[in-house]
C-alpha cells in the first residue's frame, strides 16, 4: 500500500559557513520525505527549519 511505501525522517544540523571573512553559524531540523518507487528510495520532498527563522538573515547559497 501507498503509505507503507513512504517514510518520514527528521535530523538535527549545524552548519558554519565562512564567506568573505565572516563566520555565520546556523541550526536546526531538516524533514526529508523518502518514498519508493520502482525498487528504488527517492527524495520526495526536504525542508529546513532554522531555529530563528524569524531573524533577518542575508543569503544563505549552501553547495553539495
Amino acid at each position: 500500500d501507498e503509505a507503507a511505501a513512504r517514510c518520514t525522517v527528521r535530523s538535527k544540523f549545524v552548519m558554519l559557513v565562512y564567506q568573505r571573512e565572516q563566520k555565520r553559524h546556523y541550526g536546526g531540523t531538516i524533514t526529508h520525505r523518502l518514498d519508493w518507487s520502482g525498487g528504488e528510495l527517492r527524495m520526495a520532498m526536504k525542508r529546513v527549519d532554522l531555529i530563528d527563522s524569524d531573524g533577518i538573515h542575508d543569503c544563505i547559497n549552501v553547495y553539495f
